[in-house]
């Protein structure tokens, strides 16, 4: 049973006298999953989606289509601040700026840098930062994909997953 489905007979048990066998009582309805980072993607958007299956996936409709070339999409209903790219119509990239979005290791956006390096050992890449006196941390994902953190020297400032070469692109879809 679905979480929606779930909290639908969980709100009709609480204000009945009891519930049928096999339901869910209020207290036994999980919570629905926190937003992950993974090697495919964040929460429900996995790498390579239309856009329309993206907003399908985040139970929405887009506005409008969005450019071929490039289009970068704030998305709404995410724990933090969490930026789309989507390159010729297909999810390239996902970029994160706020501490409530973790990775699958645990690393989020104020993480010293020495957490990153814990979590992902000798797959951490150290590259200068472009604009700033921080770096680039990157994680080979596969031979496609990386992870990769920006920080200001001493923490995560902001990370994005997402396919090559999209993920390297320092100022995204600029």
């Amino acid at each position: 049973m679905n979480y929606l489905v779930r909290s639908m007979v969980a709100a009709a048990c609480f204000g009945a006298a009891s519930c049928s066998p096999g339901e869910p009582t209020p207290q036994e309805v999980p919570a629905p999953p926190a937003w992950q980072v993974t090697a495919d993607g964040a929460g429900p958007l996995r790498l390579d989606m239309t856009l329309l299956e993206a907003y399908q996936a985040l139970g929405e409709q887009p506005s409008e289509q969005g450019g071929a070339d490039c289009d970068q999409r704030r998305l709404r209903g995410v724990g933090g601040s969490v930026l789309a790219v989507f390159v010729n119509h297909r999810l390239a990239r996902i970029d994160v700026t706020d501490e409530t979005v973790a990775t699958d290791t645990g690393v989020r956006v104020g993480d010293p840098v020495q957490r990153v390096s814990d979590r992902y050992g000798d797959r951490v890449v150290t590259t200068p930062h472009k604009y700033t006196d921080g770096q680039y941390l990157t994680v080979t994902v596969d031979e496609d994909r990386r992870l990769v953190f920006e920080t200001d020297g001493a923490e995560v400032t902001r990370y994005r997953i997402g396919r090559l070469p999209e993920v390297e692109w320092v100022e995204g879809c600029s």
